[in-house]
């Protein structure tokens, strides 16, 4: 039986930037291929073609959840449905599939009610056009997983076109505690540290940063606040 976990599925969709990455060896192209084959294999619903053992259900449906995806089609309710059931670890590739689909990512808060990243995929989906969905949603992906960096810099963006700039500066800075990805939280901590008018959290802040632009602001305004 060829099983794969849900990190293999995600890279099967980014095989082309895989194959053009240097960095890696040619047994992982080699494996990548093989996937491939087998992908084209189980989507072509072709009983010739040589498969090792027969599919579990819950491989096959999402050998063809992203066969429909990436032939641009609508996937059905019951295919979602039926890829959710496999299990929550395949929540973040659904996500990737439908990112902006609230109803797939409203039955996913459904059927794992505590997994954060449901609630993560529902506030993805729900903006920008529902800031108070989207707000609620991270809201509770953070209560179920405090260090969901993320997350709460999502919130911060949130809380900051909101105009709560308080709100946002806290929730920046636990993005950056919280491994600052994308190097959003630390400087986003800094800039709201800066709006409300105290430059010297803000250089505190922006020198968290691994962003340069980050690191420069904060030679600026200590620049500023020298005698």
């Amino acid at each position: 039986m060829i099983r794969r976990s849900p990190a293999a599925w995600l890279g099967w969709m980014l095989l082309p930037a895989l194959l053009l990455g240097a960095a890696f060896s040619h047994e992982q192209i080699a494996s990548n291929l093989a996937n491939l084959s087998l992908w084209r294999a189980v989507s072509a619903a072709d009983p010739t073609l040589p498969v090792a053992e027969p599919l579990e259900p819950c491989e096959r449906s999402w050998f063809r959840t992203m066969h429909t995806r990436n032939q641009g089609g609508v996937i059905p309710k019951e295919q979602v449905e039926s890829a959710l059931a496999c299990g929550a670890e395949y929540i973040p590739l659904l996500a990737v599939i439908a990112p902006t689909n609230v109803e797939d990512a409203r039955l996913a808060t459904i059927l794992y009610p505590q997994e954060a990243r449901a609630w993560f995929w529902l506030a993805e989906a729900s903006a920008p056009v529902d800031t108070a969905a989207e707000r609620s949603a991270y809201l509770q992906t953070v209560r179920l997983e405090p260090s969901y960096g993320l997350a709460w810099c999502r919130l911060g963006r949130n809380y900051s076109t909101a105009g709560e700039l308080q709100k946002a500066q806290e929730a920046f800075l636990n993005c950056c505690i919280y491994g600052d990805p994308g190097s959003n939280g630390c400087y986003g901590a800094g800039r709201m540290a800066e709006k409300l008018g105290d430059l010297q959290k803000a250089i505190e802040y922006y020198r968290l940063s691994r962003w340069d632009g980050a690191l420069d602001r904060a030679d600026e305004l200590a620049g500023r606040l020298q005698p």
